[in-house]
């Protein structure tokens, strides 16, 4: 597992970098100056100065998607990441084994992009619980996303 990457550029100008990282644990931006490593475009890698980041279209979602959370088993913090390729409503809930919502961690109206959560569980006990994204497209009706994961507390 690479956990570096190495470039060389003569404008480097100190935090204003970003980098996409696919591949790695999930896909997230990862600050490091006004630069951006996009998705492969036709003509190769899309790269180029980062003004606004939802402006890019290689940076956008090709469809929805719910990754599997960060670390899992996970004490007590975990990080659930999930794409949005257009505006959409969206709810993130957690659920115990009975099926009962024990938290929300989004609910309502969220632009285009990669999205994570972080779920801080050091009140809840050890165990199984589920999170369950839904994401309903404001722009297309009726394109819909539903997708459930489970994580494991441990103490």
């Amino acid at each position: 597992v690479r956990d570096s990457i190495t470039a060389t550029d003569n404008t480097y100008n100190p935090s204003q970098w970003y980098c996409w990282l696919r591949g790695c644990v999930f896909p997230t931006p990862v600050k490091m100056d006004n630069f951006m490593i996009g998705k492969k475009s036709p003509s190769g890698i899309a790269a180029s100065r980062a003004v606004l980041v939802d402006a890019d279209p290689y940076l956008t979602p090709a469809e929805f998607r719910l990754n599997q959370n960060f670390p899992n088993p996970f004490n007590p913090t975990t990080i659930i990441a999930y794409e949005l390729p257009g505006e959409s409503r969206v709810s993130l809930k957690i659920y115990n084994l009975l099926g009962q919502v024990v938290q929300a961690l989004s609910d309502g109206i969220e632009t285009a992009g990669y999205k994570t959560r972080e779920w801080d569980a050091s009140r809840f006990a050890s165990g199984i619980y589920f999170y369950r994204l839904e994401a309903a497209s404001t722009t297309e009706p009726g394109k819909t996303f539903i997708q459930v994961r489970r994580l494991l507390l441990v103490r």
